[in-house]
């Protein structure tokens, strides 16, 4: 992480850009002389990395909440009403290998499942594994997501070159 992720991401009321109102990046002004004014580039970088980062979030979000199915089709909502109810239950059926549900019901009462214990902690482990992988997923593509920016900018400016190369050559047979 560079020193100014660190400083924007500290929030540190003394680490801040004031942006001039016409918005251009030749008039920050950079509020404090212990961590280096950043360039240009590495302000859009970040940019480009905290755009990513929030739409990979939103992503994650909706996967997160879009729920699951369950072997034998029984589907699983994960928003957080429904977690609170699938952890209360699993306690209970981990203190107590009786303890069951008999009408048990995700899809506003159209159709009504007992669960006993083993199911109902196979629930839970299972929206356990369902929010875990989301947050998983959601880490390895921020990181192959920003390695992917750096290898395109890379790969555009050898394209750049290449026509840029081709152009000259044009001009010069001219």
């Amino acid at each position: 992480m560079t020193d100014f992720s660190r400083a924007i991401l500290s929030l540190q009321p003394q680490a801040q850009f004031v942006i001039d109102p016409d918005n251009s990046l030749d008039n920050l002004v950079w509020h404090d002389e212990n961590i280096p004014r950043p360039t240009d580039q590495e302000i859009l970088d970040e940019a480009d990395r905290l755009s990513i980062t929030m739409a990979l979030s939103k992503i994650r979000k909706a996967k997160e909440l879009g729920g699951f199915t369950m072997p034998g089709g029984l589907g699983i909502p994960t928003d957080e009403k429904t977690e609170r109810r699938i952890m209360g239950a699993y306690t209970k059926a981990q203190v107590d290998s009786n303890y069951s549900i008999a009408s048990w019901t995700t899809d506003g009462g159209l159709t009504h499942t007992a669960l006993n214990a083993t199911a109902i902690i196979a629930i839970g482990d299972a929206f356990d594994a369902h929010i875990q992988s989301c947050f998983d997923a959601e880490a390895a593509i921020t990181g192959n997501t920003y390695a992917s920016i750096k290898l395109m900018e890379a790969a555009f400016d050898k394209a750049y070159d290449a026509a840029q190369d081709g152009r000259i050559a044009r001009v010069m047979r001219a």
